[in-house]
């Protein structure tokens, strides 16, 4: 699975490596009035000034970098810069997603600011239990311009520039997603075995995701994808005969490949439908999903040729709308 990219690597200052090393979220420089280019401290309330949108499967990240200034309060004590340096104030908030089985996903975020070549940590976002805002007075070479930030989700580092770029690799997909959840009409194209008319009906809800847990970042070029389908058959009819169907078992493939064990439970229309969610790793973003169930007929009135037989439907779609 994907994990790292091909950019090219920043130098970490002394002051950053400290902070990482330690893992904790106050910097080496917090107890004095002046910083070392590569040192934060806390920083104020407020931060106004260029902000950037960065997604992770936790949620959204709005990153404010502030003007470089020579001095600035800090808490309840006054900040200087280094010599030759300036102080930029920086703040972040993570909007976390509701917690489904797409999104919600808590990993590690190392939040850092890019200054020419040399990137500053600004702070790790753990697990719902962290503080999801904040923000860090940095000291940087007064040199060279801060003019982005990092984000590295469980790997994966995404690179957005204040003027806008961004170099988000396989997470993009985050930003535009092709499947996003909504629901469709799948009633259409089913077929069974043996042929006979059938009265059903069938919604799908379909996603395209970088990232799933236990499966991580999908490779550059592809992506993982969640189907939901629910179907209920509420008659077939053959040769004039009615019957009433309960559904049995299913089998599913995605983009071609069997989905072991997938998990059919009995629907919301009760005995005769069915609901499924299937899950597939590393997929062409044309992925199509198709499901074979099988359903036992009783006839509603009198004993039909099929009473007590079962007859097998087969149907799908893409994983992408149509």
């Amino acid at each position: 699975m994907a994990a790292t990219t091909g950019r090219r690597p920043y130098a970490w200052s002394a002051g950053a490596v400290g902070v990482l090393l330690v893992g904790a979220l106050t910097a080496c420089g917090d107890d004095a009035s002046s910083l070392e280019v590569g040192e934060s401290a806390t920083g104020p309330a407020g931060v106004t000034g260029t902000a950037v949108e960065v997604r992770v499967p936790s949620g959204t990240i709005t990153v404010t970098v502030g003007s470089p200034v020579q001095e600035i309060a800090a808490g309840s004590r006054e900040v200087t810069a280094p010599d030759g340096g300036a102080l930029v104030p920086v703040s972040w908030s993570l909007d976390r997603y509701q917690t489904t089985g797409v999104t919600g996903f808590d990993a590690e975020t190392e939040l850092a600011i890019l200054a020419g070549d040399d990137a500053t940590a600004l702070t790790t976002i753990t697990d719902a239990a962290t503080p999801a805002t904040g923000s860090r007075v940095v000291a940087v070479d007064g040199t060279a311009a801060v003019d982005g930030v990092s984000a590295t989700y469980d790997g994966l580092e995404q690179v957005l520039g204040l003027d806008g770029s961004r170099d988000a690799g396989v997470a993009e997909q985050l930003y535009a997603p092709e499947a996003d959840g909504g629901d469709r009409d799948c009633s259409q194209g089913w077929r069974s075995v043996p042929q006979a008319d059938l009265d059903l009906s069938c919604s799908v809800r379909t996603w395209t995701l970088p990232y799933l847990p236990g499966a991580g970042w999908a490779d550059e070029g592809r992506t993982h994808v969640v189907v939901d389908q629910a179907l209920t058959l509420d008659a077939v009819t053959d040769e004039g005969e009615e019957y009433r169907a309960t559904f049995v078992e299913g089998t599913a493939q995605v983009a071609g490949t069997d989905v072991d064990g997938a998990p059919f439970e009995e629907g919301r229309g009760g005995a005769g439908s069915f609901s499924v969610r299937l899950e597939a790793t590393d997929v062409e973003p044309s992925a199509t999903w198709e499901v074979e169930s099988e359903f036992e007929l009783r006839s509603r009135v009198g004993r039909g040729p099929l009473d007590g037989r079962r007859v097998t439907l087969t149907g799908g779609g893409t994983v992408v709308g149509d």
